[in-house]
């Protein structure tokens, strides 16, 4: 499983990384998002045909409610950290859809919650807030689309060549990667936030990262560093490893 967390910094740290405001993905990662090539917007039918799932989410700082969110419901959410820093969300509790159950979170917060793909939001400010944190405009729908579809791009490959190590596969640990994304796609691994608790699997994390090149270049105002937390979860509920574990049965 893959989170987003704010401001969580290494007590071993292995690079500097620059504190700025970055896209952070609070997601779960699934082979479903990986491999979508992301339509915008989903019909609103097929929204509310979406399954239902038990939430218990207290007022908190909003970066950990969307944390619990995602654990919960195995929805990717995208937000700019000078969005979220500061702010608290709203208790929910109850059997809601995920779309609900966000949109109730985000009460009282300024936010609101863009569908751009079956299984990921955006947020963005509401249109009728002048003025948020830093100044952060309000970004539309097929902009935050093109995000979106991007860093499902940089998951797949990040997926791909965690779960090809026997170590490396996600699962077992808990590791923050904070990294940048070159113009030829390159990934440029620019520290491990917290240790994964072994500083083996640590350097294995930081070489596999570091050979990683993805498919596409990073759309030209897509802000970076990009910053991923990976949960323990185990692969064979999320699906996770099921397209490198194909191939690696196909050699």
């Amino acid at each position: 499983m893959v989170v987003m967390l704010l401001g969580t910094e290494s007590e071993l740290p292995i690079f500097p990384w620059p504190r700025q405001a970055s896209w952070l993905w609070a997601a779960v990662l699934s082979a479903a998002f990986a491999m979508a090539g992301a339509v915008a917007a989903e019909k609103a039918g097929e929204r509310e045909n979406a399954g239902s799932f038990s939430f218990d989410i207290a007022p908190q700082p909003l970066e950990a409610a969307l944390d619990v969110f995602s654990s919960t419901s195995n929805v990717q959410v995208l937000y700019e950290t000078s969005l979220t820093s500061g702010r608290r969300s709203a208790k929910v509790q109850g059997v809601f859809t995920p779309e609900a159950a966000l949109q109730a979170m985000l009460a009282g917060s300024g936010l609101t919650a863009w569908h751009t793909t079956q299984d990921s939001f955006s947020l963005v400010p509401r249109q009728d807030v002048a003025s948020l944190g830093d100044n952060v405009p309000a970004r539309s729908p097929p902009e935050i689309a093109r995000y979106g579809r991007f860093l499902g791009v940089v998951q797949a490959g990040l997926l791909d060549t965690l779960c090809r190590n026997a170590q490396t596969r996600p699962g077992q640990y808990k590791v923050a990667l904070r990294f940048t994304v070159g113009s030829s796609g390159e990934v440029l691994l620019t520290s491990l936030v917290n240790s994964s608790g072994d500083r083996d699997r640590d350097a294995q994390i930081i070489a596999a990262v570091g050979r990683l090149t993805v498919s596409e270049a990073p759309p030209s105002q897509l802000p970076q560093p990009i910053t991923m937390v990976i949960a323990p979860r185990p692969p064979d509920v999320t699906g996770d490893c099921a397209s490198a574990d194909r191939m690696r049965a196909n050699q």
